[in-house]
């Protein structure tokens, strides 16, 4: 639980692309934040009471360190 009541999870579903996935998280159902490192990796969700609905792509910058950028469903 965090301060803001809400929870969170990374979690990956096996023999899916994880893009996939978000995007039918973003197009579907209430979350507060969503980040999302690539196809192969985990995704970070959490849920508020109150949803913010913000989603972001973690891409590398030219130092290696991750960014969040703001990451958008195709649907």
């Amino acid at each position: 639980m965090c301060g803001r009541g809400g929870a969170a999870c990374d979690f990956l579903v096996e023999d899916e692309n994880m893009r996939e996935v978000a995007e039918w998280i973003i197009a579907n159902l209430p979350f507060d934040r969503l980040y999302f490192y690539g196809p192969d990796r985990p995704i970070h969700v959490s849920y508020a009471p109150e949803p913010a609905r913000l989603s972001y792509q973690m891409v590398s910058t030219p130092s290696e360190r991750s960014m969040p950028r703001p990451f958008w469903s195709k649907a």
